[in-house]
């Protein structure tokens, strides 16, 4: 009996195992802003975030009403988001807040928007540097490039990284 409970302990984990591994992917919160989003708030989601969000005592709220954004994310106009969808799109608009439009200020008038920029010209090493497609490390590239100060080379770098870790995985 001991051995038949263990057996089937293990195959539900094993049968399991599948979905696990799928829910803990990273949701792309730039597809689901596209997705869900997009058709009303035409602006880039951190152009959004900068022109109608604030933080305010630590909370991600709507400029004009004060209200926090989370619990519209639920229902919002009838896209019916998951918790793990509000969570990444939360992220990314209060990464949006933070960064302050570095990468627009500085990068876009040459290059692609940065979620595309980054997906389609960057990796990161196994020591978690970002690498150009030349193969040059940008850390030290960027500080000589576009007129960007130490301080925004970082800002620029870790949204870089941020791209690329929540990329859709093949």
């Amino acid at each position: 009996m001991k051995g038949t409970v263990i057996l089937a302990a293990g195959l539900l984990t094993a049968l399991t195992l599948p979905a696990r591994s799928q829910s803990a992917l990273p949701v792309d919160p730039h597809a689901v802003f596209e997705k869900n989003c997009y058709s009303c708030h035409t602006e880039h989601a951190a152009d959004f975030a900068r022109l109608r969000l604030q933080m305010k005592a630590g909370k991600l709220v709507v400029s004009a009403t004060g209200k926090e954004v989370a619990p519209i994310l639920k229902n919002h106009r009838g896209a019916k988001l998951k918790t793990e969808e509000i969570a990444a799109l939360t992220q990314l608009f209060r990464n949006g807040l933070t960064w302050g439009g570095i990468y627009q200020r500085k990068c876009a008038s040459c290059h692609d928007k940065a979620v595309s920029f980054a997906r389609s010209t960057l990796k990161t090493d196994r020591a978690g540097n970002l690498i150009g497609k030349d193969g040059r490390e940008v850390a030290t590239f960027l500080p000589s490039h576009g007129g960007t100060s130490p301080g925004e080379a970082a800002t620029l770098i870790e949204m870089l990284k941020y791209q690329l870790a929540t990329a859709p995985r093949p």
